[in-house]
């Protein structure tokens, strides 16, 4: 089980560039008790005209926070349930709102179906294009790409592990808002990988 603390690295105010730092002004660590999730999850930005805000999941709980250090647990929705039984899956950032796709059962290995889209207001769904959902795989990865050309918010995924086959994927998927996912047929691509990682 992951643990999630919250720490604060605190420097002397008055400490110049290049001077000598006395004994008793040590940089330092101090724990701060916030409310806070207890078990570390899946981290996405999102950027609404009022803030931008952090949105973790952990299985079956939603936190919410401004500034990473106070969070709040958000209020469940009808998506939600759907998707809190599972490991595996993925999360990354579509300008206000954060999209999770993929993971399986945590007790039956059974794939979690569905594309998830959460904004602030309205919490989780599932998206309403799945025709062209990817194949159903777990430990991919997800990192958001911005907008897009058509103006659309945009994340691409690669890899994971295939649920039915456990084999490694070498596939690449680019997800738009409003236009759902598209296979994308590269030239060059990573080998075919699990458990790795992706920033955007």
């Amino acid at each position: 089980m992951w643990v999630l603390v919250t720490l604060l690295f605190l420097a002397p105010t008055s400490l110049r560039v290049g001077a000598a730092m006395p004994a008793a002004a040590r940089l330092n660590w101090t724990f701060q008790p916030f409310p806070q999730p207890t078990v570390m999850g899946d981290i996405a930005r999102l950027v609404t005209p009022e803030a931008s805000f952090l949105l973790l999941f952990e299985t079956g709980t939603t936190w919410t926070s401004q500034d990473g250090r106070e969070w709040a647990m958000h209020s469940p929705s009808n998506g939600e349930s759907s998707i809190a039984e599972g490991i595996g899956h993925a999360m990354a950032s579509l300008g206000s709102m954060a999209l999770i796709f993929g993971g399986r059962g945590t007790q039956t290995g059974q794939p979690t179906r569905g594309t998830f889209l959460f904004n602030m207001q309205d919490g989780w769904r599932m998206d309403i294009t799945p025709d062209q959902d990817p194949s159903p795989r777990y430990f991919h990865a997800m990192a958001s790409l911005g907008q897009g050309r058509t103006g659309g918010d945009q994340l691409v995924m690669f890899g994971g592990f295939d649920v039915a086959t456990n084999e490694a994927l070498g596939d690449t998927y680019v997800y738009t808002v409003g236009e759902g996912w598209s296979e994308m047929i590269t030239a060059l691509s990573p080998p075919s990988r699990a458990y790795h990682a992706m920033a955007g």
